[in-house]
C-alpha cells in the first residue's frame, strides 16, 4: 500500500468525515471501499464476477436450519439498520 495525497472540497471532506464516523471507519479505509466499488474492484483486485464465481455454491452443503438462522440474522439486523 502507497500514501497519496488528494484534494476534497470543504463539502466532500465534511461527507466523507462524517459517514467514516457513521461505519466506524477511517477515512482512508471508507475512500478505499469507494474507489474499489467504483472501478468494479473487491479484496485483491478481483472482478465483482469473479468473486461470485468462485463463491457460487459455498452454501451448497448447509442444512436447512442454517439458512433460516441466517434468513432471521439478516431480517433482524436490517430492521436494526432502519432504526
Amino acid at each position: 500500500m502507497r500514501r497519496t495525497n488528494i484534494y476534497l472540497t470543504d463539502e466532500e471532506l465534511r461527507l466523507l468525515s462524517e459517514r467514516a464516523r457513521l461505519e466506524n471507519t477511517s477515512m482512508a479505509e471508507l475512500v478505499r471501499r469507494i474507489l474499489y466499488k467504483e472501478l468494479g474492484l473487491v479484496g485483491d483486485d478481483l472482478s465483482r464476477q469473479e468473486v461470485i464465481r468462485r463463491s457460487a455454491g459455498a452454501w451448497s452443503d448447509r442444512s436447512e436450519d442454517e439458512l433460516e438462522e441466517l434468513r432471521m440474522f439478516r431480517s433482524r439486523s436490517r430492521t436494526f439498520d432502519a432504526q
